[in-house]
């Protein structure tokens, strides 16, 4: 049974009814905002994925026009997952179960401290975290 809710919709709120029969948003089509030459008006998402197609690269602020083999690179870089500066995968500082990172960590030798800040256990082995004995 088409159960209706209010759901907000951008600017125009609107109901929308659950279920089946996929009736148009009302004021999608008339609202629709045309570009200054007449075409319709892109959403950013879309004009996102086009510049980028187009080989324009985001920066903070505007668009670059990235170079061909640059461009290149970047998609196979992008279709093995992110990388770190030093070009090994990135890593989720929570994977799965939140210990992988953790594990990286622990084996490189540091050990968490209470206050979540790491610090290396060979320091912690030479008793580098006790305060200076003083031979009177």
């Amino acid at each position: 049974m088409g159960r209706e809710r209010e759901r907000g919709r951008g600017r125009e709120g609107g109901k929308v009814k659950e279920g089946g029969r996929g009736e148009r948003r009302v004021g999608e089509r008339e609202g629709w905002e045309k570009e200054k030459d007449g075409r319709e008006r892109e959403g950013w998402r879309h004009r996102e994925r086009r510049m980028e197609r187009e080989g324009w690269e985001r920066e903070r602020e505007g668009w670059r026009k990235i170079g061909e083999r640059e461009r290149r690179m970047g998609e196979r870089e992008r279709r093995m997952g992110e990388r770190e500066k030093d070009g090994r995968e990135r890593e989720g500082w929570r994977e799965k179960d939140g210990r992988q990172r953790e594990r990286r960590t622990e084996r490189e030798g540091w050990e968490r401290e209470k206050d979540g800040r790491k610090r290396r256990m060979r320091e912690r082995e030479m008793g580098l975290h006790l305060p200076k004995a003083r031979i009177v």
